[in-house]
């Protein structure tokens, strides 16, 4: 019985090893070597969501590091209709390089969120389409992140201290966190208000992660053009 389960186990490792999925995650942490990983992805990260867009065949997958690592680590797979993945990180607010914040003094870094986002859409061929990538770009918003449509309501809001979900030791005062709120809350606040006619709104509020996407519009290309604003303030906070 000890040796059946042993090979059981041993063909379910091979089988995991050649899953498109678990290569998929594989890649992304050979490119990513700051994602927390395991021999067998699969077995590590946890699928968190899964949607399928459509009669597209087209899916996206949202996969978690396990609740055994304080700074959660995120990978989103995308697939399109030729069942391949591609997958990119979401890191946490820590990686924030990798994030390019407005208003943040940052080190440039080669590989950031709108850089790889714009490879998923290319490697999958989803800007063959606008209209397919306007719709996986939506999904991914809306659906795996559950962001919200900021509105001129939001202001009050978006002047609000919060904070991080995550232990940080990059340590803020309660001032400069109140001017980049600003800062933030008038960017956004003027874009939605640029239009000629009417309203517009492109910023999208991911409050679980605590990070805001606004959208830049790009007519000479389907290049997505990004600005991401961390939405929390590093203050130390004591615990009783």
């Amino acid at each position: 019985m000890g040796v059946l389960c042993a090979c059981q186990s041993s063909d379910r490792s091979k089988e995991l090893a050649i899953d498109p999925i678990n290569l998929a995650l594989k890649d992304v942490i050979y490119r990513f070597p700051e994602l927390p990983k395991d021999s067998v992805p699969m077995r590590f990260y946890q699928l968190d969501k899964s949607l399928i867009i459509g009669n597209k065949n087209v899916e996206i997958q949202l996969w978690t590091t396990p609740d055994s690592i304080k700074d959660k680590q995120q990978i989103v797979l995308f697939k399109n209709a030729e069942n391949i993945f591609f997958g990119i990180p979401l890191f946490s607010n820590t990686y924030s390089s990798y994030w390019n914040f407005e208003f943040e003094n940052l080190q440039k870094q080669e590989h950031t969120f709108q850089i790889e986002l714009n490879l998923a859409m290319e490697k999958l061929k989803f800007r063959d389409s606008s209209k397919l990538q306007i719709r996986v770009i939506h999904e991914f918003l809306f659906s795996i992140l559950n962001c919200s449509t900021i509105t001129e309501s939001d202001s009050i809001r978006l002047l609000g201290m919060s904070f991080p979900n995550y232990r940080t030791d990059n340590i803020e005062d309660s001032d400069s966190c109140t001017v980049r709120n600003q800062k933030i809350c008038k960017a956004i606040m003027k874009d939605i208000n640029q239009g000629k006619y009417s309203k517009v709104y492109r910023s999208s509020w991911d409050q679980k992660n605590q990070r805001i996407y606004q959208f830049i519009e790009n007519k000479s290309s389907y290049d997505i053009r990004l600005k991401i604003y961390r939405n929390t303030c590093n203050m130390r906070v004591l615990e009783l």
